[in-house]
């Protein structure tokens, strides 16, 4: 499982358009997300004081883009980069994100 952390509104059109994206697809080519063991630091560092943020529950053996762990300067270890939208299919759970 690997997770990524959102605004609950970006989810919700994600659940209207039928897939997920964010801007980073776009900018960076990949949309970021992280393992168990990082969620912690990646909601403290990026996402602190911020309402509204859900993370998603992903499901990397139903994701149809490719996932490919690469190294992140900011915390000097690897993440999970997905290369394309997310099919909805592939968040298996939501939960409220508490920083």
């Amino acid at each position: 499982m690997i997770y990524i952390i959102t605004m609950a509104k970006a989810w919700s059109v994600a659940l209207k358009q039928g897939f997920f994206e964010t801007d980073a697809l776009q900018s960076e080519g990949f949309i970021h997300a992280c393992t168990d063991s990082q969620l912690t630091i990646v909601m403290k560092k990026f996402y602190d004081n911020i309402e509204n943020c859900v993370i998603l529950h992903v499901n990397e053996s139903k994701l149809l883009p490719k996932v490919i762990y690469e190294l992140s300067p900011t915390f000097n270890e690897a993440f999970p980069h997905i290369y394309g939208t997310v099919n909805i299919d592939a968040v298996e759970n939501v939960s409220i994100a508490i920083a």
